[in-house]
């Protein structure tokens, strides 16, 4: 039997239906704008700063050593104490000292009655000699023997003053005041033995620390230039400037701890291209650990700057950059010369920004130069002291430098709460 087309015809409709669906245009739909947070930077009057990292250093370590053999017979302190210079800290046994001190002193008499014998012969010698009565030969001995006496009396002399060292050596001192640390011999244990001096203890003066760290040779050429100008416009000697160092531990907020530059290296290190520092610091409290890790903040003055959040500056092969939106909500690239860090969270731009940009602070990895954003603008929030009280830079020795780290346009500076002014530290470091 034979199909009729009217059996055929749903099938093929249903094999052109989707051709007649292809014909009809793909249209390209754009994504829509992506949002951002733009930000005019912060300009007004901003610290000149240098922040690195450092190591606090005592100001004075003395290992406890023994210099003579023997055995602990009293230890005089407890482990982290507090001890003054002279404080008594181990006694060795002095008994074998003391006996040694003991012959020293008799084989001197003993050496001295010699002495005093060989000069009476020596005398009589002369007057026997002068007569004819004594040889030649007699009188020079009897001069020789006179001689000998006399050096054996220094040689003696050298051994009791010797024993009289090695006894006193037995009462181990405090060489500087400071604290203790733990003993690392016990009582009955023999030290010095063969020679060796045994490491009994050390003693950490830290009422004033070093604050040890280093600067590349830009940021030294920097110092160098601010030095230079701060005796130019003050008339001053470069020995009369006194730079401030400002160090903050780990947990601390700031840089609550304030010294001055006490020396510098004469070389540079050609192998990390840096020039090591010490800055001293007044550590009353105790806070500042010898061996801790800090912040370092070196403050060269003030002038009129740009900051803008660290987050805001990018990276490429280029160099940094930061991204602005112009009117027509059009990304835009300028290309930038990053100055020092202010509070970790913001950075100085030297170059490339006049400070009335919209800075793109949020939602940087989604954008390109070239295409269109929502941009929603905030107010960034001026940084504040990032040193507490500051200074402002370098100065002469020992006046007072109080001062913010930034100051807006308004002319209103910064005050944390709760904080008073200090002063700056002296030469002394008080």
């Amino acid at each position: 039997m034979r199909a009729t087309p009217r059996l055929w015809a749903p099938f093929f409709v249903f094999l052109l239906w989707p051709a007649t669906a292809c014909e009809e245009a793909n249209t390209y739909q754009p994504p829509p704008p992506v949002e951002v947070t733009v930000a005019t930077p912060i300009t007004g009057e901003v610290m000149d700063v240098i922040e690195t990292d450092g190591v606090i250093a005592g100001l004075e370590e003395v290992e406890i050593r023994a210099q003579v053999q023997g055995t602990i017979t009293e230890i005089h302190f407890e482990n982290g104490q507090i001890v003054e210079e002279g404080d008594a800290l181990f006694t060795i046994d002095p008994r074998p000292y003391s006996a040694a001190l003991q012959q020293a002193r008799a084989e001197l008499r003993t050496v001295r009655a010699a002495a005093d014998f060989a000069r009476t012969t020596l005398s009589r010698a002369e007057d026997l000699h002068r007569t004819g009565a004594m040889s030649d030969q007699q009188f020079d001995q009897a001069r020789q023997t006179n001689v000998g006496a006399i050096a054996r009396v220094a040689q003696t002399q050298a051994a009791v003053q010797n024993a009289e060292i090695n006894l006193d050596y037995t009462n181990v001192v405090a060489p500087i005041p400071g604290r203790m640390s733990r003993r690392f011999v016990d009582r009955g244990a023999l030290v010095g033995a063969a020679g060796d001096a045994t490491r009994m203890a050390t003693v950490v003066n830290s009422t004033r620390v070093y604050a040890d760290f280093t600067l590349s040779q830009n940021e030294v050429l920097t110092v160098r230039t601010k030095v230079r100008e701060s005796v130019e416009e003050n008339g001053l000697e470069v020995s009369e400037i006194e730079i401030p160092v400002l160090v903050a531990l780990a947990n601390e907020e700031g840089y609550p701890h304030h010294g001055h530059l006490d020396s510098v290296e004469n070389t540079m290190n050609s192998s990390t291209g840096t020039l090591s520092m010490r800055a001293l610091m007044p550590n009353a409290d105790a806070t500042l650990i010898p061996g801790l890790f800090a912040r370092v903040q070196v403050p060269l003055g003030r002038s009129q700057g740009i900051l803008v959040p660290e987050v805001a500056v990018g990276l490429d092969q280029v160099g940094r950059f930061v991204f602005t939106v112009n009117e027509e909500n059009e990304v835009e690239r300028q290309n930038v010369t990053v100055g020092a860090q202010h509070e970790g969270t913001y950075v100085r731009i030297e170059e490339g920004l006049a400070g009335d940009e919209k800075v793109v602070i949020n939602g940087m990895v989604r954008i390109r130069v070239g295409s269109h954003v929502t941009a929603t603008e905030e107010t960034l929030e001026p940084p504040d002291r990032p040193f507490a009280d500051g200074a402002p830079g370098p100065t002469r020795r020992g006046e007072d430098n109080p001062s913010p780290s930034v100051v807006t346009d308004d002319g209103a500076e910064p005050e944390p709460p709760g904080e008073e002014p200090s002063e700056a530290p002296t030469a002394d470091g008080d």
